[in-house]
Parts: structure tokens; sequence; C-alpha cells
């Protein structure tokens, strides 16, 4: 019998829930209540937010996906005394809807932030947004899931060790919330910085092709690893169906049906040649669950 607790569980192809467009079968558990989360979080287990920054592996993976359910996708406004005003988002809520109710609300503070996918969790997670103004840093505080608490708890933005590409809660830690004090603004003067930040995007970025958005960190700041991987001449690159954007350097994109493994073999490709030529170690920003591309790229100078 199923208890009204108990979280959806159902097979499904990580193809169908990743911006890539890869991955093979799992077990994906539907959550929409603390008491599901407390009761799971003993297991093995990964999370799935919108998907965006994301490689699976062409067979699935053995453990259990877990994603936050309609519950955690909601938002809501409130006016302040002081003429401000405070949005509370759910972390299920995908990031590019909530750009679009703040448009509409003639809510300013989160327009440049156009084009990029993916959940409003998973963008907190990552930080995702320009270095110093990502999203997470221009958050009032975070709901989030205290795996050592076993509890929800509230934490504001100076609390959190925020970094680039990190929001710094740590394994097992689920983002579950968020609030954002924002100004109000002339709705069509906001639009019109939204379109400029999703054509700026959209004049050096493929979106209209399947990927997961920078493959590498920056090296350091002000070094630009998509810049060094023109300068070197990767674009064009491929292996199978995974090929290095033409557009941007740093964008891998699926051109029909490449497989993990395609796209872990190009990164080795690249980051061997990066090294070989610049002595320069490209980390990884995507985020590759049950494939595993080489860190043994220093070894083979020839």
């Amino acid at each position: 019998m199923t208890c009204a607790t108990d979280p959806q569980a159902r097979t499904v192809a990580m193809a169908n829930l990743t911006s890539f467009g890869i991955g093979g079968p799992v077990e994906l558990i539907t959550i929409d209540s603390l008491d599901q989360l407390a009761a799971l979080s003993d297991r093995p287990q990964r999370w799935l937010g919108g998907g965006a920054n994301l490689l699976v592996a062409d067979d699935g993976l053995p453990e259990p996906v877990l994603t936050l359910g309609r519950r955690y996708a909601g938002c809501h406004w409130q006016d302040l005394p002081d003429g401000g005003l405070r949005l509370r988002a759910g972390a299920a809520l995908g990031l590019p809807g909530l750009i679009q109710r703040c448009l509409r609300r003639g809510a300013a503070g989160l327009e440049d932030l156009a084009a990029i996918p993916g959940s409003v969790g998973g963008a907190l997670w990552m930080n995702a947004g320009p270095p110093g103004r990502g999203l997470a840093e221009r958050v009032r505080r975070l709901r989030w899931w205290c795996p050592q608490e076993r509890r929800a708890r509230w934490s504001w933005r100076e609390e959190l060790p925020l970094a680039y590409r990190g929001c710094g809660l740590g394994e097992g830690a689920v983002i579950l919330a968020a609030e954002f004090d924002l100004q109000p603004g002339p709705v069509a003067a906001l639009r019109q910085r939204f379109l400029a930040a999703r054509q700026l995007k959209a004049d050096s970025q493929p979106l209209a092709s399947p990927s997961a958005g920078c493959v590498f960190r920056n090296p350091a700041p002000g070094q630009s690893a998509g810049r060094l991987l023109d300068e070197l001449g990767t674009k064009g690159w491929r292996c199978g169906d995974a090929v290095v954007s033409a557009q941007h350097a740093n964008f891998i994109i699926n051109a029909q049906a490449a497989r993990a493994s395609e796209v872990c073999a190009l990164i080795d490709r690249l980051r061997r040649h990066v090294w070989r030529e610049r002595r320069v170690a490209l980390e990884l920003e995507i985020v590759c669950w049950g494939c595993h591309p080489s860190d043994d790229f220093r070894q083979n100078d020839h």
C-alpha cells in the first residue's frame, strides 16, 4: 500500500532530462515534502535540478536520482515598506521562468541573467552568472536541507561560503528556496535590458544547440577558457557527434546523437592539447555522472 508520504518513482532516460540530450536510464524519485527528503537522506543518491550543466553516462546510473516536485516550484511576492519587492522562489522553479515573472512585475535585479537555463536551485548551487555577480551572491537568504541537522534551515547570504561556480553548502545539502530583495523598475526598460543581455549571449554562444554550457572553468580571474581554446584552434574539433562549437570554443554541442563516451574523449583531447601548448590545467565546469574524463592529461606530452 502506498503511503501519502511516499515519493513518486519512475524509470526515465536522462537524455530527456538534460540540455545535452545525453544519458541512459535512471530511477527518478520526485520529492514533495521534507518527510520524504528525510526518509531518503541516508540512501546513495544524486540530485537533479534543471539538468543544464550535466553529462550522464550512456548506460545510466545504479543509484536513484532525486528531484524536487511542484511544491518547490512556487513563487511569492511581498511589498516592502520602503517600496522594494521581496521575492521568494522555490528551487524547482525554472530560472528563465522566474526572470519572466520579474519582468512582468517590474522587479529589477535579475534581468541580466537572461539565457541562463536550468532551475533556480541548480543555478544557486553553481552560483551561475558573471563572476562576482552570480545568482547566489544576489540572494537575501537561502532555505536548504542540512543533512547534519536532518532539518531545513535558512541561511543569510553573509553566512554562505560563496565561490566562483559554487555556493559552498557542501555534500548532501539541498537548496529548497531563496529570497531576493529587488527594486521596482519600468517594465519596458527592464525588458530592454533583458533582451540586450540575451542577444549578447546569442551572439557569442550556441544557444540553439544541445549542450551543457561552458565545459571548463576559467583558469584564473581575467583568463577565459573559451578564449584560450579559441587561440589554440580547437573550434570544430569532434569525436563522433560531440563537436566543439564553431561559435564558442568552451562549448561542446551534441550535433545529432552524441554519446557521453564521445564527449569525454573530446574533453580529454582538449585538456591534453591545452596542457601541452600552454601548461594550463583546465578544470571541468560541467558535472559528470557515471562517466569520467581522464585526469592524467598532464602525463602524455607527445
